[in-house]
């Protein structure tokens, strides 16, 4: 398993182009970048950079390496964020009760333009003959608890 800074300093070799780049940025010295990289190329048994006299390239392999380290970097900071925000009440559901008094046609209207506009919702639209009911499931944003089952003024 790699660790985020050892993602995170192969992201960076492969952006700058160069160790010596990479160790300024991440403040560290260029032999402990190289010895990194080594370490990851030698446990994945691939070569990731291709070495050059003045910079690294990466090979095919780095390339679809640092496309999924880049990913696994983003989902990272992503599941950081949800954390921080739910221990802050926030809920990943909202959902919106309403009577007969609001048109169907306009909370129709509203699942669709919030689905067109945000494809990470998930919208569950269910109704009877008294109320409507929406579901919004947000991916990866979260609602705050207040919001989630308050009732709406008429």
């Amino acid at each position: 398993m790699y660790s985020k800074s050892s993602l995170e300093m192969l992201d960076a070799v492969a952006r700058l182009g160069s160790f010596t780049a990479a160790a300024e940025l991440l403040h560290k010295v260029p032999s402990a970048i190289s010895y990194g990289v080594r370490q990851v190329e030698q446990e994945l048994d691939v070569v990731l950079f291709r070495r050059l006299p003045r910079k690294v390239e990466l090979t095919p392999a780095g390339e679809l390496f640092i496309a999924q380290a880049r990913l696994l970097l983003r989902q990272m900071e992503e599941i950081n964020a949800q954390t921080r925000r739910a221990a802050h009440g926030w809920q990943s559901t909202l959902k919106l009760t309403l009577d007969n008094v609001v048109k169907l046609d306009k909370l129709k209207s509203l699942e669709t333009d919030s689905q067109r506009l945000h494809s990470n919702l998930a919208v569950v639209h269910t109704d009877d003959q008294e109320t409507s009911q929406m579901s919004i499931s947000t991916r990866p944003y979260l609602v705050p608890r207040s919001l989630r089952q308050q009732e709406l003024p008429r």
